[in-house]
This record gives structure tokens, sequence and C-alpha cells, in this order.
């Protein structure tokens, strides 16, 4: 894969897994706050979380301020990078009040998505 080429669904998921990383994906608000929550019960966190912003049946920014706000219950937090499509003036900043960490718009790059979890976990 090269590195200028866009990440398709695909091959996000193909980089992650060259990462070692697991994934968990979950599509609803409510699926995204009951894994975050039993995972948090259990002890058991997370490295990173990357959250797109719109998906078709969760709004991320709801989803992060439910994920900070269970955070603020319990120690630890984990980083919440914000995967979208919107590159519009005030979207970062916008994303960063929802409780985010980073920021990245798409086409996401390896390099780029590849730096910006080194610098957020």
């Amino acid at each position: 894969m090269k590195d200028k080429e866009e990440l398709t669904p695909e091959a996000f998921v193909t980089l992650l897994h060259q990462f070692a990383l697991d994934l968990l994906q979950r599509s609803t608000l409510d699926e995204i706050f009951w894994l975050i929550a039993d995972r948090m019960i259990a002890g058991i966190g997370f490295d990173v979380i990357l959250m797109d912003v719109l998906m078709p049946e969760c709004d991320g920014m709801q989803a992060t301020k439910r994920i900070r706000k269970l955070e603020n219950k319990r120690e630890g937090r984990v980083p919440i990078i914000a995967l979208t499509a919107q590159a519009l003036s005030g979207d970062r900043d916008a994303c960063l009040e929802a409780g985010m960490d980073a920021y990245v718009s798409k086409p996401i790059s390896q390099t780029q998505l590849h730096t910006l979890m080194e610098q957020n976990t």
C-alpha cells in the first residue's frame, strides 16, 4: 500500500492489524458506550479510540462526550482521535472541544495515522 493512497475501510483495518492493534467496531452510540463501560468495569482499557465523527448511526461528538463523562467517574483517560471528512475551519476545534485528543481529516495516509497514534498513546 502506498503512503499517498487514501485508505479504504478494508485497507484501514489491515493497517490497524499491521500496527498490532485489536479492532473492535461498533456503529451505534449505545453499542460504543456499553462496550467501553463494560471494559472499564472489568478493568480492561483501550490504548486508543479512533472515532469517526460522522457515522451512519452515531454522532462521534456525542459518543466522545459520553465516554468522557464516564471516564470522569473512573480513573484514566483513553486517547480519542477524530477521523472525519470534515475539513472546514472550526471542525478541528469542535472535535477538541467535544473531548477528542487529536483530529485528522480524510483521506488519511498511513504515515499520518501512525504518527497520530504514536503521539496519543
